[in-house]
């Protein structure tokens, strides 16, 4: 979870740092994006890529926690079954002692 904040927090500011450093005096930003200006098409398209990239990790994140969080629980029952089962084992071994 918290890689997807980091990864949210970095795009966003390439966004930002993109806009404003990318004006030029006299011209539209929207015209840039659209291809105005050649270097800034490619700009945004690297920019798209790495939020692309971000969103994917993000939700390989979110499937690994779940995983993560179904093993846990798995090992939770098997914990409590085999504390069970020596439970058992325990009392058994007092009856034969009695």
């Amino acid at each position: 979870m918290f890689e997807a904040i980091i990864s949210f927090i970095i795009g966003v500011c390439i966004t930002l740092f993109a806009i404003v450093f990318g004006r030029k005096s006299g011209t539209n930003t929207s015209t840039e994006i659209r291809g105005g200006n050649p270097g800034n098409g490619k700009l945004f398209d690297k920019i798209r890529e790495e939020q692309r990239a971000a969103k994917e990790r993000i939700e390989n994140s979110e499937r690994v926690l779940e995983q993560n969080e179904r093993v846990i629980s798995d090992a939770k029952d098997r914990i409590s079954k085999a504390r069970e089962i020596l439970g058992r084992i325990k009392q058994g071994i007092q009856n034969v002692d009695d």
